[in-house]
């Protein structure tokens, strides 16, 4: 890992000895969370300082040019989550009392987490009888330029809280089929994106299959934001792992039972899941937003594995 990625270390804190929770902030397509990933750290630090929280905003997929930052983001999902992963394993090495990690990933941003977290949390013994970790998947894969094997984080840092703010769970390609579909495929985000990656095993199913889903059930909450309303890049329904767009409202659209947040006020939380765990979704739904789509089937592989957990 000496050759690996380095955490920024302009962000140190104060006292790297009194950091027990690190909270990461993982920024978007294009985005290098210096922006609202600043307004969420002088938040999370400011309230959790007291119980040794801390609050870092990740850089590996960015660039002090926005072109490069576009150029990192446009890498693809699964290469910008390994380089995360290297990033915080550098990370959590100076911070020598941290027992717990929690993830606040911005629209892309939580599909980065979900790929680091693979990594840095493996999925207990008894889920991967039948299936490769994603340390092991990296010794395979020769053509990855950033392998990141032995990248798990001591067994002694657990998972804490995992949270998504806008972040496409289910992809973007029922978004784009009109006019620029033909732009995803170009770039290896948009491939992963939009299931062009893979026709049988795209990136999508497999972080919502072991052994991605176990890792990511290790977490102690997993809580999925979504807009107020179709924000006409990432729709309602892959925000909150649903086949059901209706109640994205559209703009123009008033809605005077669901009027827009104030700030300081608490957001309405989401549960996808019934309170004994069985999905609420119906395969083959001729009203889903993505019926017809080529990889429908597909999608609901990946809403039905990720609605096997408990989020809110």
């Amino acid at each position: 890992m000496s050759n690996g990625v380095q955490h920024d270390n302009s962000q140190a804190p104060a006292d790297p000895s009194k950091v027990k929770h690190l909270f990461v902030f993982v920024h978007g397509f294009g985005s290098s969370g210096a922006s609202h990933g600043g307004n969420v750290k002088e938040r999370i630090d400011a309230l959790s300082v007291k119980q040794g929280g801390w609050m870092y905003i990740a850089k590996c997929n960015c660039s002090s040019w926005k072109i490069g930052t576009f150029y990192k983001t446009s890498m693809g999902v699964e290469y910008g989550g390994r380089l995360l992963a290297q990033e915080l394993q550098s990370l959590c090495r100076t911070l020598p009392r941290v027992d717990s990690v929690s993830f606040i990933g911005s629209s892309l941003g939580g599909l980065y987490s979900r790929v680091a977290a693979g990594v840095l949390f493996p999925p207990q013994e008894e889920d991967t009888k039948n299936s490769d970790s994603p340390q092991e998947e990296d010794t395979k894969n020769s053509d990855n330029p950033k392998k990141t094997s032995n990248t798990a984080l001591p067994a002694n840092v657990k998972p804490g809280f995992f949270i998504t703010l806008a972040t496409p769970h289910l992809g973007v390609r029922c978004l784009y089929r009109e006019w620029n579909s033909w732009l995803l495929g170009y770039i290896p985000t948009g491939s992963e994106l939009s299931y062009s990656d893979n026709n049988t095993d795209p990136l999508l199913l497999r972080l919502a299959q072991t052994p991605y889903l176990s890792s990511l059930s290790r977490f102690r909450k997993r809580i999925a934001y979504c807009p107020v309303w179709n924000d006409g890049i990432v729709a309602y329904a892959s925000t909150r792992i649903t086949h059901d767009n209706s109640k994205c409202r559209k703009e123009g659209e008033e809605d005077k039972d669901k009027p827009p947040l104030k700030f300081g006020q608490t957001p309405l939380i989401l549960n996808s899941t019934k309170t004994d765990g069985s999905t609420n979704e119906r395969k083959g739904d001729t009203k889903a937003y993505f019926a017809g789509d080529a990889k429908e089937a597909i999608m609901w592989k990946v809403i039905n594995g990720l609605q096997s957990l408990q989020w809110e």
